[in-house]
């Protein structure tokens, strides 16, 4: 039952606007959430400015989300173009965390608040920062689960639907050739090998019983 709800929220288009509702929210608290964390130190010198901050990161974060969902995985993951789906992934995560650093810069420097680093865009703070590069990636990257699972769903029903037509048409091209004429000459042929050859006349006989019943 939950698993069932869990796939229907996941892949029903009726509940499209729900998913996108639920991913705003999810990466604005993840951006409000950092943001705190980051200017822990100077909330009260930034005041409201904090909130600003915070929608601003949020729609940096939603912008590298949406590229993934929109551009990378349509027209690289899907057609199998691994090699620049990964690099174009790489720079979408990594290109957030880089304006998070400069920010961070721009608005110490101007705020006059403390820095807590040296230097924002060393090789050490880079590798600092890991930790956030590695979260962000598990949060893009899970994104993407519903939208591959939608279009393996529809992947799968659009082959089904394609045996469903094939075997249609095989079974259309039998019905012409089971004309009235076919089954006329072979009762004709079969009433003359019951006298002759009655094994092959009850052979030919069950062959055509099993095609009609295939039919």
């Amino acid at each position: 039952m939950i698993k069932q709800k869990l796939y229907n929220f996941l892949v029903l288009p009726q509940y499209k606007i729900w998913r996108h509702i639920l991913l705003i929210l999810t990466f604005s608290l993840l951006a409000f959430r950092r943001i705190f964390f980051i200017y822990h130190d100077s909330e009260e010198a930034l005041g409201y400015n904090i909130y600003i901050i915070c929608i601003i990161t949020a729609a940096i974060y939603l912008l590298a989300v949406y590229t993934n969902l929109f551009y990378l995985i349509p027209h690289l993951l899907l057609k199998k173009n691994y090699k620049l789906y990964l690099v174009g992934l790489f720079f979408t995560v990594l290109l957030p965390l880089v304006y998070q650093l400069w920010q961070e810069y721009i608005v110490r420097t101007i705020m006059d608040l403390p820095h807590k680093v040296v230097s924002y865009f060393s090789p050490l703070t880079i590798v600092a920062n890991s930790s956030s590069f590695i979260t962000m990636l598990i949060c893009i990257v899970g994104t993407s689960i519903p939208l591959l699972f939608k279009t393996r769903m529809e992947e799968n029903l659009r082959m089904s639907n394609m045996e469903q037509e094939n075997i249609k048409t095989e079974l259309e091209r039998l019905k012409k050739q089971i004309s009235p004429a076919f089954l006329s000459n072979i009762l004709r042929k079969c009433s003359i090998l019951v006298k002759t050859d009655p094994e092959k006349a009850s052979d030919m006989l069950m062959r055509l019983g099993e095609l009609l019943r295939y039919q």
